[in-house]
Formats: C-alpha cells, sequence, structure tokens
C-alpha cells in the first residue's frame, strides 16, 4: 500500500534541529486530558496534550477522545515531529469543527497519589496531572497541517515550526512501542502500557508538485498563506526549513506569538528560557488551591 508522509525520516530531523528533537518521541501520537499541576496555584487550567508521531490511526483515536472529553472547548498543545499528513489535516479539520485554539509546548506529566481525593477525582474523568515544561518545543512537518486547524494558534519564544516537502513510502510494518507514565502505586512510580500502529519503512521519494494540490486546498480552507506550500515544494522531504515565531505568524500558521503559561496562566510575557531540553525536574505532588 502506498503511503504519503511529511518527512518521516528523524535523522534529518535530527540534523535540522539538533538537541531539541531529544525529548520528541517517535512513538505513535497520544491525546490525554490534562490538569495543571506542580507550580498551580491561584489558576490551575486544563488542556488537552497532543505529543507523539502522526500514524494512520491518529485520527480514529483522537476522534475517540474528543467523544470522551465531549463538547468542552479546552487548549490543545502539541509538541510533534509530524508523520502521515492525512490524519493531521482530518485532525486539524476536528479541532476546527470545535473552535479550540492550539499552543506549541511540550506537557510533562506529574505523579499524583492515588490516595488523594483529588487524583481520584483525576482518574475518574480519565485525566492526568502534567505541567507546561519550560523550553524548546516542535511542531515539525505534517504537525504544521494539524496546528493549522485551531482557531487561534500561539507559537511563543521557545517553540519552532518545520516546513518541507511530502515524501513517499510504499512499506509498513505494525510496530509496538512502550509508553511510560508517573503512577505512584506502581513499582518503581511508572506504568507502562503497550501501543501498536503502523509505521512506514524504506526509501522515501519526494512527491511531484502536483501531489500538493491537497494541501494548498487545505491551508486556503484554514486561511493560511499559500507560501506555505510553496516552501513545502522547494524544501526537499530529507531536510527541513524552521519557521521562527514571526515568520510563522507573517506565514498565518501562528496568529499570535505568545508562550503557553502566558495563553494557559495569563503570566506576562518573559524573556526565553535558556535552550535546555530536559526542562527542570517535575514536581510529584498535587498542589491544592
Amino acid at each position: 500500500m502506498r503511503i504519503s508522509a511529511l518527512g518521516i525520516g528523524f535523522i534529518a530531523l535530527a540534523l535540522a534541529t539538533g538537541s531539541a528533537l531529544a525529548n520528541t518521541s517517535d512513538a505513535p501520537m497520544q491525546f490525554r486530558l490534562i490538569q495543571a499541576g506542580g507550580d498551580c496555584v491561584d489558576i490551575c487550567p486544563e488542556w488537552i496534550s497532543v505529543e507523539g508521531y502522526l500514524d494512520v490511526k491518529a485520527a480514529s483515536r483522537f476522534r475517540d477522545f474528543l467523544a470522551k472529553v465531549k463538547d468542552r472547548r479546552l487548549p490543545v498543545v502539541v509538541d510533534s515531529p509530524g508523520g502521515d499528513p492525512r490524519p493531521a489535516m482530518s485532525i486539524g479539520r476536528m479541532i476546527r469543527a470545535r473552535q479550540l485554539d492550539i499552543i506549541v509546548a511540550r506537557t510533562a506529566l506529574l505523579p499524583c497519589d492515588p490516595i488523594l481525593p483529588e487524583c481520584k477525582a483525576l482518574q475518574s474523568k480519565g485525566a492526568h496531572l502534567g505541567r507546561i515544561v519550560n523550553g524548546p518545543a516542535w511542531c515539525a512537518s505534517a504537525c504544521t497541517l494539524l496546528i493549522a486547524g485551531g482557531t487561534r494558534r500561539f507559537v511563543g519564544p521557545d517553540a519552532r515550526l518545520g516546513v518541507h516537502g511530502v515524501r513517499w513510502y510504499r512499506e509498513t510494518r505494525i510496530r509496538e512501542w512502550t509508553v511510560s507514565e508517573p503512577d505512584p502505586s506502581a513499582e518503581g512510580g511508572q506504568k507502562q502500557r503497550k501501543i501498536q500502529a503502523p509505521e512506514v519503512r524504506g526509501v522515501g521519494k519526494d512527491a511531484l508538485p502536483a501531489h500538493y494540490a491537497p494541501y494548498a486546498e487545505y491551508f486556503k480552507e484554514m486561511g493560511v498563506s499559500q507560501e506555505v506550500v510553496q516552501i513545502m515544494k522547494d524544501v526537499p522531504g530529507a531536510d527541513i526549513r524552521t519557521l521562527v515565531p514571526e515568520e510563522a505568524k507573517r506565514l498565518l500558521l501562528a496568529t499570535d506569538v505568545k508562550g503557553p503559561r502566558e495563553v494557559l496562566y495569563g503570566e506576562t510575557p518573559r524573556t526565553p528560557a535558556p535552550r535546555n531540553p530536559s526542562g527542570p525536574t517535575d514536581t510529584p505532588l498535587f498542589r491544592k488551591n
């Protein structure tokens, strides 16, 4: 079966992005309902965390996730190296239909003691305790199609977008990933679960100019500049063009240059954090208001 993907090759992406990519998982995209914890005091927002690789089943998982969230209009916090453009556009359209905002940032999961009533309440609604990570975040490759679906699209000083051409891959296989999540009741404070999803293999081939028509139509539908499509055509699939926040705003991939804490917590803008991808140490506590 022939599968298209925007920049599956992580080696090429790593050459372009350096150590910032080290914390971006190649595991299939995960969707989580997050309740702010750790450094949360007066304002404890909720958001939808979207992280990982856009595999072919990502859109169906997101549809199931939205059914559980119901009609709540929560912001979407995304960090992704890209993947298959078809689920990216499907997710983008679902986000636009619900009029959700998107923020490019990383989410860190925090452990939550199940003995605490607050943690029991989180578990009952399928939510996780988490916090925004100060530091670099990426929305690269097919992720730029996903972020275009946001009603408002925030790219802060520490975030970067990555654009390049479409590549075609003919081979697929089913791969199994192990994902760890904080769980104080589990041995070592972590629980693990298995995820299976298709993964493309083989040598990619750059798409022809005619293949970009669906992406041009999609970006037009989302109100994004057609210049993005031209950049895609100009940059080979094995390479990547990094967009700083100001350029992303000019191209209408971003509607505003604001960091995640400014958007979610109402904090005043800050000086960009040192580019340390490891971020601060997690705080394993649920802090009450």
